[in-house]
């Protein structure tokens, strides 16, 4: 019974983190490739923006690597658009202040 409930928590764990690579997460990576686009800026010009290198900046982009929440801060108020925008939890851009 044991090793029944470890192999169904571990499909579990893998079907959800499939979920998230391709669900909300995906979306997320989305919205912040599109914000730059509209703002009419380049993979390069945002990441001298944030302080990076825009290798770093792209694997944001593709979902290589997480966000931290400094840069999350700073790409909200680069875009003027609240973090939950950003992380794709609401489709409203206003900020609370």
């Amino acid at each position: 019974m044991r090793i029944s409930l470890y192999f169904d928590f571990q499909n579990l764990c893998t079907n959800f983190y499939l979920y998230k690579k391709g669900g909300v997460d995906q979306n997320m990576y989305r919205r912040i490739r599109d914000l730059r686009n509209d703002h009419d800026m380049t993979q390069k010009e945002l990441a001298k923006i944030l302080g990076m290198s825009q290798t770093g900046y792209s694997k944001y982009e593709t979902g290589e690597n997480d966000i931290p929440t400094e840069i999350l801060i700073k790409l909200s108020n680069i875009y003027d658009v609240s973090i939950d925008y950003l992380l794709d939890q609401t489709d409203s851009k206003k900020r609370h202040k």
